[in-house]
């Protein structure tokens, strides 16, 4: 995605975003350090600014009101732009105030030594990579404002540690959402339908996902949980119907799994490296298990599973014994 070009030319510069149709102001503001300043664009027809940043280091606090002259109104800040801070990698903390309700595509992507951010539940929506890169940030907490997360909102997030709740309202949890941080465990609200796409891929140090019996998750993404190494369990909530290509590969600590009877397809390599399972079954709705959807599954001794389920090839073991339920 590319950066938004913003023209400044002084304090009382127009500037026609075409579109939109919206008549705007740009104007610098106040430092941040040294000579780094703020910018600033009114929005909503002329009721609130948004705010970005070409560099910025140190700890930053955002200011929550901003007037570019002595005749003007002070006005909410309530949008960090997309790119607002994006690549400053000097910056250690930021502070959000109150006023902000979205934070922007790229807002703090690739800020490599942010080591704490505080979001304000005043922020209903974070936006696609906003954190992604910020490879020294240790925490967060999503405030149950928040009903909309970005793909890859905290990718590569890699100090990224304990539990994190997801908040009720979020309706999907998008491609590569926390895919590469060392989160410990995860609530999923019952208002999620999906999981996306490496979702929690590569989250070695994760070892417990609580998706509600109420959940209302339908799909696993493609490579949802790959290399969750130290998930030693999960029960799939009765509403899923299925399970993606790769979605629990080489989660070799995976001793047990529960596979509702809603379920009617798992995909290629679903289970692929498994080694820790030891048994499964499989419920008669499963109607098709793709090629070697439990390969490498070394510890794999038995499945139980229905005569009328369509196997790919090298599904399972050679040494797993298969029982059918009809």
């Amino acid at each position: 995605m590319k950066r938004k070009k913003i023209i400044v030319c002084g304090f009382l510069t127009m500037m026609f975003v075409l579109a939109f149709g919206v008549c705007s102001t740009t104007a610098q503001g106040r430092r941040l350090t040294g000579t780094d300043s703020f910018k600033f664009t009114v929005i909503n027809g002329g009721t609130a600014y948004s705010v970005s940043a070409g560099t910025a280091e140190g700890t930053v606090i955002i200011p929550a009101y901003y007037r570019p002259n002595a005749d003007s109104d002070y006005l909410p800040v309530t949008v960090i732009n997309n790119d607002a801070f994006k690549r400053c990698a000097n910056i250690i903390r930021i502070t959000i105030p109150s006023t902000v309700t979205s934070i922007g595509d790229y807002a703090f992507s690739d800020c490599t030594n942010i080591t704490g951010i505080t979001i304000p539940s005043s922020v209903t929506s974070i936006g696609n990579e906003a954190f992604a890169g910020c490879s020294n940030l240790t925490s967060v907490t999503i405030p149950s404002s928040v009903t909309s997360i970005g793909h890859g909102a905290f990718i590569y997030c890699l100090s990224l540690t304990g539990g994190i709740t997801i908040p009720l309202g979020v309706t999907s949890i998008g491609d590569g959402t926390f895919e590469g941080t060392r989160l410990t465990s995860v609530t999923i609200p019952s208002s999620v339908t999906s999981i996306g796409n490496s979702a929690f891929g590569g989250c070695s140090d994760l070892t417990s996902i609580t998706i509600p019996a109420s959940a209302n998750v339908t799909s696993i993404g493609k490579l949802a949980f790959w290399e969750c190494t130290s998930l030693t369990s999960i029960t799939i909530p009765s509403s899923v119907t299925f399970i993606g290509d790769y979605a629990f590969a080489g989660c070799s600590g995976l001793t047990s799994i529960t596979i509702p009877a809603s379920v009617t397809s798992i995909g290629n390599s679903a289970f692929v490296g498994c080694s820790g399972l030891t048994s499964i079954t499989i419920p008669s709705s499963v109607t098709s298990i793709g090629e070697e959807a439990f390969a490498w599954c070394s510890s794999l001794t038995s499945v139980t599973i229905s005569r009328r389920t369509s196997i790919g090839r090298n599904a399972f073991p050679t040494t797993t014994r298969i029982t059918y339920s009809d």
